[in-house]
């Protein structure tokens, strides 16, 4: 059981470094979060962990 907690928490930490990581360069790049999704053909994601 303890091991499927740290896994599910070390997925989240890691996802959340990714997110972050991701906001930084779009904002570096001066860019809406609809313009990044437009141009990478997705859709605009708001997460809520």
């Amino acid at each position: 059981m303890g091991d499927s907690k740290r896994n599910e928490f070390e997925a989240k930490a890691k996802s959340f470094i990714v997110r972050e990581m991701i906001k930084e360069a779009r904002k570096e790049a001066h860019l809406t979060q609809d313009e990044l999704a437009k141009r990478t053909g997705t859709k605009k994601v708001t997460y809520q962990d």
